[in-house]
């Protein structure tokens, strides 16, 4: 009986993985396979995760603008850095600094020149996931349907203030 009880209550305590943020977000490491160290650590990631929730209050797509909401969307995505600033889109062919694939559940963020992950898309793709990559259309303010509502709702306005660093939320 004591070993049952003890078993239960082993089962139930979570674990916490060096990898993973708050919100669940997974450091998934090079986007390429390859090993080596990229720009952005588990730290790093936290410190984003910890300011993109902070400013995600500030925006008035209902969708996004609760912490826990966007929260929940960010659960489980692993986040994979490509060595260069820029990279060809697997899908669009495009050249891009990042994407995100809400069916996939990850994102892949180029390394931008300066190192620091304020300077890369990760907090654009982190509201791409937020938003389960449909924002609310029309496109308005001249934005594309992959960014419809960004300037209308301060999604755009939220992204700059996350990667201020003058910003102390």
């Amino acid at each position: 009986m004591k070993l049952a009880v003890v078993f239960a209550i082993a089962t139930c305590t979570p674990t916490y993985s060096p990898t993973h943020t708050r919100c669940e977000l997974i450091l998934a490491g090079n986007w390429d396979g390859t090993e080596g160290s990229n720009f952005l650590d588990i730290n790093g990631l936290k410190e984003a995760e910890s300011r993109f929730l902070a400013a995600v209050p500030s925006v008035s797509d209902k969708s996004v603008n609760k912490a826990d909401n966007a929260c929940r969307m960010l659960h489980g995505v692993k986040v994979f850095v490509a060595n260069t600033q820029n990279f060809i889109h697997p899908w669009t062919l495009e050249k891009v600094s990042g994407y995100a694939n809400c069916g996939g559940r990850n994102l892949v963020i180029g390394t931008p020149p300066s190192g620091r992950w304020a300077d890369s898309s990760l907090t654009h793709e982190l509201f791409h996931i937020a938003q389960g990559c449909e924002p609310i259309q029309p496109a308005t303010d001249g934005q594309d349907s992959d960014h419809a509502n960004w300037v209308r709702d301060g999604i755009i306005n939220a992204i700059h203030k996350v990667e201020d660093p003058q910003w102390n939320p």
